[in-house]
């Protein structure tokens, strides 16, 4: 993910501008799981870290599964894929395994969110059939969506069916800026049962606004290449998350790894894994490095 990446981070503030905030619907929720994954499978450099050596492309997925029980499946940004790739990809991981798909860019960066677009129906037939392996897809806004665009967003959202689940990413500043409007289109996410995506990213410090609007969220952390500061802001969600149990604010969390070459994304899920899990009541996955062993 380059959004918000500093190619030099030795001057930037690791700052968290934003305190956490719980919106209506979230009270009395107990934290059952935090899922983990990376943005896709695909990266060659997990074979001999996560992957067998001599390991084919079309077992990497499978492979994949092994250490991670998410994945945020960045693919369908691009093309939503036929129903016999599905049958393969959902044959390939275990039961409690998640696929979070991302909206097509066509709907997401669309002049006019469309709610009778056909694409959408075909992206929502594609979510019905993942089934129990559906974790929640999620809409990220462009850059250039303002908070100005709010009621098309709000009654965007509000027309997607209720049995699936969906968040949102917001990009534009404008959205975080006056506290009056960020709380209005909030509990208004909250109304429709939306869930919120929190991104960690070195430029960008706005767009962590810690909101939760729904017993659901996605966390989606992009790294700088196994940094020291990698290691201890995650020790800052390690403390959030707990704090978060503590409020009962939570059902679950889909917590993504993003970095410069995919498969840094296990190094620090590990850490991330190996720290949160000394909470003995959450369900953590636990990826595991097998470097050198294959």
């Amino acid at each position: 993910m380059k959004f918000g990446r500093a190619e030099d981070i030795s001057q930037v503030t690791f700052n968290y501008p934003h305190k956490p905030t719980v919106y209506s619907g979230v009270e009395d929720s107990v934290l059952l799981f935090v899922k983990t994954g990376a943005p896709a499978w695909g990266d060659k450099g997990f074979i001999g870290k996560l992957y067998p050596k001599g390991s084919r492309t079309n077992e990497f997925l499978k492979y994949y599964a092994m250490h991670f029980d998410a994945i945020e499946l960045n693919t369908t940004f691009y093309r939503i894929p036929p129903i016999d790739t599905l049958k393969k990809w959902s044959a390939m991981v275990p039961s409690e395994f998640k696929f979070c798909p991302k909206f097509p860019q066509q709907l997401s960066r669309a002049s006019r969110l469309n709610p009778t677009s056909a694409l959408l129906q075909d992206f929502l037939h594609m979510i019905d059939f993942l089934g129990e392996k559906h974790g929640l897809s999620f809409l990220q806004l462009p850059e250039h969506f303002s908070i100005q665009r709010k009621n098309e967003l709000i009654d965007y959202l509000s027309s997607l069916p209720v049995q699936f689940r969906f968040a949102v990413e917001f990009r534009h500043p404008s959205w975080f800026t006056d506290q009056e409007l960020m709380y209005q289109v909030f509990s208004k996410l909250a109304e429709s049962n939306i869930s919120t995506v929190i991104t960690d990213t070195a430029l960008r410090r706005d767009v962590l606004h810690l909101s939760l609007t729904t017993d659901t969220v996605m966390i989606r952390f992009t790294g700088n290449a196994l940094h020291p500061t990698d290691f201890k802001r995650i020790d800052f969600w390690t403390r959030q998350i707990r704090a978060w149990q503590v409020q009962k604010v939570l059902q679950g969390i889909f917590f993504f790894i993003h970095q410069p070459q995919e498969h840094l994304c296990a190094d620090l899920a590990v850490y991330f894994s190996d720290v949160i899990s000394t909470t003995s009541e959450l369900n953590v996955s636990r990826p595991r490095i097998f470097e050198g062993l294959f």
